[in-house]
């Protein structure tokens, strides 16, 4: 979910540890033996708060292709970071950084943007 201190603060194990460390030991070994893989990063508050770091993280992971989810409260997550009034307004700002920075480096899929592309460009 990007950087260690963001990934750690939501994706822990049954004993409440951090699983980055493990997360990236596996991408290691999927750049080691050259199988390309793509990551799917979930975006809270406190990634809505670090646009740059976020994108930065991927880009410098090597993934060709990024998905991201907006947390949100359903199922067995009865709770959301983002459930605060102006969620909304900080994830528009953070999208739009990202869009930035994605245009600056164009060699990462954004799942998101890639499929609004597509439908804003498919025929009426």
């Amino acid at each position: 979910d990007g950087p260690k201190e963001i990934h750690d603060a939501y994706r822990v194990d049954r004993s409440g540890r951090g699983t980055y460390d493990r997360v990236m030991r596996g991408i290691s070994k999927l750049r080691e033996h050259q199988i390309p893989f793509t990551v799917i990063g979930v975006v809270t508050r406190d990634t809505l708060q670090a646009p740059d770091d976020f994108w930065h993280f991927f880009e410098a992971l090597g993934a060709a292709h990024v998905g991201l989810n907006v947390e949100e409260a359903e199922g067995v997550n009865t709770t959301s970071s983002l459930s605060e009034s102006d969620s909304q307004t900080l994830l528009r700002a953070f999208l739009q950084r990202i869009a930035t920075l994605n245009s600056a480096s164009p060699g990462i899929r954004l799942r998101e943007f890639e499929s609004m592309r597509g439908h804003l460009t498919a025929p009426p």
